[in-house]
């Protein structure tokens, strides 16, 4: 049984809130965990822009193209996930 265009309109919300948690999560991993690899060309390597304890920076030039390219890693990781 398929649901209703009212229902999917009261759940869009819900699901709008859902799926920015989890991007918000993701963005905030990518910024402050360091995979395990160390090598630049696997696919699972990420290296850490801010301390995950104090939130300070760990590069003295940590600037917003810095960040924004862990959006947009966050963005491509959850576009992988589904």
């Amino acid at each position: 049984m398929s649901p209703t265009d009212d229902e999917l309109r009261r759940a869009m919300p819900l699901v709008q809130k859902v799926l920015w948690e989890d991007l918000r999560e993701e963005f905030i991993r990518v910024m402050t965990v360091d995979s395990e690899t160390q090598d630049r060309r696997r696919k699972g390597y990420n290296q850490a822009i801010f301390d995950a304890d104090s939130g300070n920076p760990i590069f003295v030039r940590t600037g917003l193209g810095m960040v924004l390219g862990k959006f947009d890693q966050a963005v491509r990781n959850m576009k992988g996930s589904k």
